[in-house]
Parts: C-alpha cells; structure tokens; sequence
C-alpha cells in the first residue's frame, strides 16, 4: 500500500512521521485506549506525534509519551463542526504534520476537510462494525487508507462497498502482556464471573444478566460483576440494566460497579471473563 507523502527521513534506515491523532470522545472505551496505546507507542519509537482532542477529554491524561505541547484541544463538536477542521488545518501546517489519523465516525469528516485545507493525507480506523453512513460515503473517498481493527470489521467494509479494495487494511488490536502477568488464583467463597465495558446496548450486557438468571436457579452461589459507565446523557443504560436485575431478582448475584482505569486488577478478580458483546 502506498500514500502520497515523504516522512521526515533523519537516518539512511530510519523514518520519522509527523502525525496527528484526532479524537473526540469525552470518556475512555477500547476505541480510545487503542488510540492513546497507539500514539504513546509510536511516540515511544520516535515519531512525532500529536494528538487533537476536546476540551476536558480524558484522553489527555493517557497520553504520558507526548509532550504537553503536542496535545491541543478543540471543541469537536460534530461530524459538521467545520470551525474545528479548519483549527486543525491550521495545527496541522505549523506543526509540518505529514497525515492525520482519525478514530471515531465524527471525526472522520473533519479529519478530511482539516487534511485537504493543510494539503496532507489521512488516514481512518473503523472499531465497530455498524454500517457506515451516506456522509461518509460522499465525504471519503479521497481516504489515503481504511484500517479495519477485525477481519470482521474489514468484511463489514467491503459489503458496503464505500472503500476500493486496496485502501482497507485489518490492523488487529495488540495487547501489551506486560500489564497482565500470569497470578496465582484469587482464593474466595463465591465464583465470579465478570465482564467489562460501557453499559451500551450494544455490548449485550442484559444478555449477560439473563444469562445470570439462567445460572441463578442451579448455582445460586456464583456472582457476577459488570464494569463500566454509562456514556448516554441521561443514564438510561444504567437504569434498564438496574431495572432488569431488579426484576429478575437478581440485585444479591449481580453487581454494577462502575467505571475502573485498572482493568488488569479487574481480570484478576474474576474466575471467568465474558465477553457478550453483540
């Protein structure tokens, strides 16, 4: 795969990038712990990277790798939010950044009118596999590159037909080992099995609590632990869930316990991790 720009090159073997990472979430997911894993990685092997995130984002603090100086704040308000495209263009030309890089569906329109005023490339990655939408199609397809983080993601891709076949690349997520050692097994009176996520529908968390019904009759000794925040305004997600424990009578076997940044100590306490996405 080519693209159409020449990295600052600083020794006849090695190429340092300039490139800025844009994204606009204003509370932390998967989606955002791979970004900021991402850029203080690159960081780590010498290129320059900045990022653009919103004003009180999260984000910023995970980015420990980057000079203060290379995290700018912009209001990112919406897919249309063109005020901020051209204040990043502009971050964009006096910082001599080489391609942005985009990670969430909103910014990927700005993405693309901040690189086409600045004269530069950009790249998107897709985390989820819902179905791109007319916007984006009209709006892309000048794309330098599509990473898919699945091979799912990627087959998503091309059913929709939005991207030609050389543009899309599947980038698995990596896992860094180091922050989750093998340990002894915690020793405790009840089996615990866990899941960890935003309490969106999508991750299928009543699936998860049904499930726990299911068990409940037979193994009434087993507790189950879901962590994560609500990320909707107005907290509905929370309160269905807590409502179907309710109902289902379940409020001593399943435990919402909110958000956590130390997911490894989280593993470590469960004897089974579900993932119930759907």
């Amino acid at each position: 795969m080519q693209f159409n720009f020449r990295p600052s090159r600083v020794a006849p073997s090695t190429l340092v990038m300039r490139i800025l990472q844009i994204c606009s979430a204003r509370s932390i997911g998967g989606g955002e712990r791979h970004m900021a894993n991402l850029s203080n990685g690159m960081a780590r092997r010498g290129h320059n990277i900045f990022a653009a995130v919103a004003p009180n984002s999260p984000l910023a603090g995970e980015l420990g790798d980057l000079p203060a100086e290379n995290i700018a704040r912009f209001p990112l308000r919406n897919a249309l939010d063109i005020s901020s495209a051209v204040k990043i263009a502009k971050f964009t030309r006096t910082h001599g950044i080489e391609i942005i890089h985009a990670h969430l569906a909103k910014d990927y329109p700005i993405a693309a009118a901040a690189a086409r005023l600045a004269g530069v490339p950009y790249v998107i990655t897709r985390h989820v596999l819902f179905p791109m939408s007319r916007l984006h199609r009209r709006l892309l397809s000048n794309a330098a590159a599509v990473i898919a983080i699945s091979n799912a993601v990627a087959a998503s891709l091309r059913q929709q037909r939005i991207f030609p076949e050389e543009k899309l690349i599947a980038i698995r997520y990596g896992t860094d080992t180091e922050r989750f050692p093998a340990h002894e097994p915690v020793r405790r009176d009840r089996l615990r099995v866990g899941a960890i996520g935003n309490l969106d529908p999508v991750k299928g968390f009543d699936v998860l609590i049904r499930a726990a019904a299911i068990v409940n009759d037979t193994r009434p000794e087993i507790e189950f632990e879901i962590v994560g925040e609500d990320r909707s305004r107005d907290g509905r997600n929370e309160m269905g869930l807590r409502r179907l424990i309710a109902d289902l009578g379940l409020e001593k076997t399943v435990i919402l316990s909110g958000w956590t940044s130390d997911v490894s100590s989280k593993l470590r306490d469960f004897d089974v991790f579900v993932a119930s996405s759907r």
